[in-house]
């Protein structure tokens, strides 16, 4: 639940990109149909290669959608649990590539 007007949801694996129905449960009795909704499906997307720059990364793969985000993580030395940065929306140039600005407060070593 994210709002009176929205959900978020885990959903299973798909085996073709497409548009599905979707049946929602908040209670798992009681089950409402989406007649106006359908979720989209993408196909996996693969990350080939990245390229780091300056103030920027640039990751090269394929199916890439126009909504992606990147996640950063920082290491302290004294921890061995990363810690996870607010993510940042990704510049889509193609389906085959998209840009990430490093967010500026962090310019020590990071993991994406």
């Amino acid at each position: 639940f994210v709002s009176t007007s929205s959900v978020k949801c885990t959903s299973p694996s798909f085996q073709f990109p497409g548009s599905v129905s979707i049946t929602i449960s908040f209670d798992g009795s009681e089950y409402y149909s989406c007649f106006n909704c359908t979720v989209r499906v993408l196909p996996d997307h693969t990350i080939e290669s990245v390229q780091t720059g300056s103030n920027k990364i640039t990751i090269y793969g394929q199916n890439f959608p126009r909504d992606l985000n990147c996640g950063f993580a920082k290491h302290n030395d004294n921890s061995l649990t990363p810690e996870l940065l607010p993510q940042v929306s990704a510049s889509f140039i193609s389906e085959s590539e998209t840009v990430c600005v490093i967010p500026a407060a962090f310019h020590d070593p990071i993991d994406v």
